[in-house]
């Protein structure tokens, strides 16, 4: 008796899972297509992160870039303080006589722009269009600062005197 209770409780685990089957499959089912969305999800954010890393990155080799130009260009340059006490960038070939020298304001330099300085009429500054006027290294040849070299002279060596002695 206790064998046929045994078989029977046998073949009822059998015929349980056998028709317990279907339900675990469909449950397995539904438990991946769950995990499935949610790993769509999260490939879909980590792909949007993806995209703003790369544009992050992109911005940062673009900054690079820009600093790294910068520091060549600022190779090219000393700070310099002209005979008349302005503080100006000069071109590093300066000494060398063949090749004219040039200047930058240096306030621009530092505010990330360039400005090349030109004498003004008598060569006495140097004009930088955003921030004025700087002493140059030419002597001032104005009208006035003419007038006021002659008067120093005094009047025996005036134009009317031609340097007498």
């Amino acid at each position: 008796m206790i064998g046929l209770i045994t078989g029977l409780i046998a073949g009822f685990q059998k015929l349980g899972r056998w028709l317990l089957a279907p339900f675990l499959w469909m449950r397995s089912m539904f438990l991946l297509k769950r995990t499935n969305a949610l790993l769509i999800a999260e490939n879909a954010l980590l792909r949007e992160e993806n995209a703003a890393l790369k544009a992050a990155l992109l911005a940062l080799k673009a900054e690079l870039a820009q600093i790294t130009e910068r520091l060549d260009d600022r190779k090219r340059w000393e700070e310099y303080t002209t005979v008349r006490g302005g503080v100006v960038l000069r071109s590093k070939n300066a000494d060398d006589p063949t090749r004219p020298v040039i200047y930058a304001c240096i306030n621009c330099s530092r505010a990330g722009g360039e400005t090349i300085l030109q004498h003004d009429r008598y060569r006495a500054w140097l004009v930088c269009k955003d921030h004025g006027k700087v002493g140059s290294d030419e002597p001032d040849r104005s009208a006035e600062n003419m007038q006021k070299m002659m008067d120093r002279l005094g009047p025996e060596r005036g134009p009317g005197g031609r340097m007498r002695r």
